[in-house]
Parts: C-alpha cells; structure tokens; sequence
C-alpha cells in the first residue's frame, strides 16, 4: 500500500514532517503514541518498535492522521490479515499540527463547512 498526500490546487506533495510544527518534536510524539497503541492492543510486530522508519507512511482522513506499517516487514501477521494501521485523531495532537499544513486546511475546512 502506498500513499500520497497532495495539494491538488497547487500540485504541491506533501512530507510527514509537513504536517507538523518545526520544532515540536513531532516525531517523538507520534513514537510514543505508535508505542501505546501496539502495547495497548497486543499488535504483534517482528521487531521490537522504537521508532516509526524513515518512509513513514501515512494518509489522512477528515479527522485523523493515520500511519502505517510496511507489509511483511513490520508485523508478522500483516500476510494474513493487512498492514498494521494506527488512527491519530487530530484532536490528540492539536498542538503540534502545523496550521498552514495540509492537517491544518482540512481542520479549517471542516470548522467552516459545519
């Protein structure tokens, strides 16, 4: 599974560290999140996880950031069943989400449409 996430007004891709604040240590936050959540659910991964790879593959939907892992690489059932996939809710890290990111404008559209 791959995925893009795409200004398509501007044609402009967007990277993971994009949705974020630069200097929020972002990546910590989403690892411990990540962590919580395998621990929490009893997901079964081949390697010990301590950090999310460098790819970081994830898409958003209107109300969460959602990270997945690499099929067979990273979970010893994801043959059987599917890449392991972790929902982020926004309202869960409001305060690192950089508001001129494409989280940002999504948050802002949803706010002005209700």
């Amino acid at each position: 599974m791959k995925s893009i996430t795409i200004d398509t007004k501007k044609g402009q891709i967007y990277n993971f560290e994009d949705l974020f604040h630069k200097n929020s240590n972002f990546e910590n936050r989403i690892n411990e999140l990540l962590l919580t959540n395998i621990r929490d659910n009893n997901i079964p991964i081949i390697q010990e996880f301590t950090k999310i790879n460098k790819s970081k593959n994830f898409y958003l939907t209107d109300t969460s950031l959602v990270i997945y892992f690499d099929i067979f690489k990273d979970s010893q059932y994801a043959g059987v069943y599917c890449a392991p996939q972790f929902t982020i809710p926004f309202k869960t890290i409001t305060d690192i989400i950089d508001s001129k990111g494409p989280i940002g404008k999504l948050i802002k559209n949803s706010s002005t449409s209700d």
